[in-house]
């Protein structure tokens, strides 16, 4: 099942948890206009900067939130210019900020803090999805269990079961670094929707798109992705079963 067009145009909206997921797992797609004019929407664009500074070709120590989570959405506005027809950030706290680990797991101290918050995050996306003209939206699938792509998956999930057109992505880097098993059954509640094919200039482009998160992405972590497209063929949207 593809897109369907209204009016002899469609456009969307990816919902990024991260100011670098967008770019990560549909940058290929973005930069070669096969997802139409879409606007990106970041959710966690508050960052802690500890984790960041470490990264070798970032070589700047921020100690200051703010001036670290500039720094990212800097990064994103170069990464999808002339790509995105906006970018929207809702600056709510990453888990780096709100503490207590990235995992989701069930028996989790995070758990009612992280439902709530997701009810705040969900008004935020509709009063931002209220001034956009999007027929379709791009959610993540939630793999890795990162409790920010946890959240925005729920979301994504409540919005397809009320009606909307919704894509999944699975992202990256998550999905590179499962088994071929482990990856099916992180995928078993989606069907493929399209693929977006990439192959040699589309995966140069791509690099050169992660190359301006400096402060975001290592070199090892750009290859990765990369050479995951490369086996893959490309990457891909999905339905939820």
């Amino acid at each position: 099942m593809g897109r369907e067009e209204r009016g002899g145009h469609l456009t969307g909206a990816i919902i990024s948890p991260h100011c670098d997921d967008a770019a990560l797992s549909l940058g290929g797609a973005l930069a070669a206009g096969a997802l139409g004019p879409v606007s990106v929407i970041n959710l966690f664009t508050r960052s802690d900067s500890r984790r960041y500074s470490r990264f070798r070709r970032f070589r700047r120590t921020v100690t200051d939130v703010a001036a670290m989570s500039e720094i990212r959405l800097r990064e994103d506005r170069r990464a999808l210019d002339g790509l995105a027809r906006e970018l929207i950030d809702l600056d709510f706290a990453d888990t780096g900020v709100r503490g207590g680990g990235q995992e989701d797991t069930a028996a989790g101290d995070n758990r009612a803090a992280d439902r709530a918050l997701a009810a705040e995050v969900a008004d935020a996306l509709r009063t931002a999805l209220d001034g956009l003209d999007a027929d379709c939206l791009y959610f993540p699938c939630g793999i890795g269990r990162h409790r920010d792509h946890v959240i925005a998956a729920g979301i994504g999930r409540d919005y397809a079961r009320a009606g909307r057109q919704c894509f999944f992505y699975a992202e990256r880097p998550y999905i590179c670094r499962l088994p071929e098993a482990d990856a099916a059954a992180a995928l078993a509640d989606f069907a493929v929707a399209e693929r977006f094919p990439l192959a040699g200039r589309q995966l140069r482009r791509k690099r050169q798109m992660l190359r301006h998160y400096r402060s975001q992405l290592s070199r090892k972590r750009i290859r990765q992705v990369i050479d995951y497209d490369a086996r893959g063929g490309g990457e891909t949207s999905y339905i939820l079963k």
